[in-house]
């Protein structure tokens, strides 16, 4: 078999053995963040939010407002786990020692990559959100056993997302799921790619990055949708009555042309910043080669 060649096997391989290497350090995670995603929940249901219940022509019960703290909440916790999971994809090269005995593994680059990706996606994404669906239905048992309504809509919650709609009175669009999977493809890449460019607290860095940068599009987007409606206002005048009316529905039905856009924006950006960590894993290749050369 040529070693030049993508191999799936040798892929696995590597994926397999960063697996069965950190079995212990994941049982640990995995039981941690089940600890800290329950005690969110516990924590969010006998504190509730009530910036819910300021929501124009809404009336739901306290219990609601309390599982909806609780989602929100646990909802957080879950993705602050995930991107800093995700920002770990080379932490196996934190070091000059191990960052050499990696890259000098018998596998091509892309199959050490990819390993590390998958490996990031498996733990990061697949573990995690299984540990959430756990956590959730654990609290549902707890409510279920001691009569806490808040607790025992937990479940519903979670597993039925029309539940959630239907509180608040709209419908869930069908652009939703494809603009929720472009945003995770997104933040994916870009915490891969804050974890193969910064050798120390990738998390943070790519987080600070990646807000500073949502603040810049956010006040440009601003000012762009200001003034385009206040100069094209007898054209808009759908999404100003929308506006107006607190008409949740009508607003994303005007808004969707816009969703659409960026979903195909955040697609491409994900792809072109997962190049880039191929290529940066790569160039870290090529200075190893060069520090083993001059030492020997």
């Amino acid at each position: 078999m040529n070693k030049n060649c993508f191999s799936l096997r040798r892929c696995w391989s590597l994926l397999k053995g960063d697996l069965q290497s950190s079995r212990l350090d994941i049982l640990l995670l995995v039981g941690a963040i089940f600890l800290v995603i329950l005690a969110v929940a516990l924590f969010s249901v006998l504190t509730p939010s009530i910036t819910y219940s300021q929501i124009p022509d809404l009336s739901i019960s306290s219990a609601e407002i309390a599982a909806l703290s609780a989602m929100g909440n646990m909802g957080l916790a879950v993705n602050v786990a995930e991107v800093v999971i995700f920002s770990r994809v080379f932490a196996n090269m934190s070091t000059r020692s191990g960052e050499i005995s990696y890259l000098m593994l018998p596998a091509t680059n892309s199959e050490k990559w990819l390993s590390r990706v998958v490996y990031v996606l498996l733990v990061g994404f697949v573990l995690i959100l299984f540990v959430y669906y756990l956590a959730v239905l654990f609290c549902g048992l707890l409510g279920w056993m001691f009569s806490f309504e808040s607790l025992s809509l937990l479940p519903k919650m979670a597993f039925d997302s029309t539940y959630v709609a239907n509180l608040f009175h709209f419908q869930i669009p069908r652009f939703v799921t494809l603009v929720n999977s472009t945003t995770q493809f997104f933040i994916v890449a870009a915490f891969v790619l804050g974890g193969t460019w910064f050798r120390r607290l990738p998390w943070l860095y790519t987080a600070l990055i990646l807000l500073g940068t949502f603040f810049v599009v956010c006040i440009t987007g601003a000012f762009g949708i200001g003034y385009y409606f206040l100069h094209h206002a007898g054209g808009n005048q759908e999404f100003i009555d929308a506006v107006t009316a607190h008409n949740i529905n009508a607003m994303f039905a005007c808004l969707t042309p816009l969703f659409y856009v960026c979903s195909a924006v955040l697609l491409v950006l994900g792809i072109v910043m997962l190049w880039l960590s191929y290529r940066l894993f790569c160039h870290r290749q090529l200075q190893s080669q060069r520090i083993i050369v001059l030492k020997s």
